[in-house]
């Protein structure tokens, strides 16, 4: 994001499998931001992946421990089939 964007948030989703990375579970961070345009998200880099859900909650319950992020479902919203859950 440019200097003209304000850092609101980040949120954390874990994919099931993605194109990108077939064999495992992957957690993507995502940045939420206020720009000339109202509010936007922008995907950032890949946090953490594994062929084990298990440790991949594990990894965010370690990072909530730390920011205080929390699992979220928004049930219809989303668009995306290897989307399991959201933490933010």
């Amino acid at each position: 994001m440019n200097e003209a964007n304000v850092h609101i948030s980040d949120a954390y989703v874990v994919y099931d499998h993605p194109s990108d990375y077939p064999n495992e579970y992957v957690v993507r961070r995502w940045e939420l931001a206020k720009n000339s345009d109202g509010l936007g998200i922008e995907p950032k880099e890949i946090v953490f992946k594994s062929e084990n859900l298990s440790a991949i909650r594990e990894h965010l319950s370690q990072l909530f421990l730390k920011i205080g992020i929390v699992p979220m479902r928004f049930e219809g919203c989303n668009t995306d089939p290897k989307i399991l859950e959201e933490w933010i």
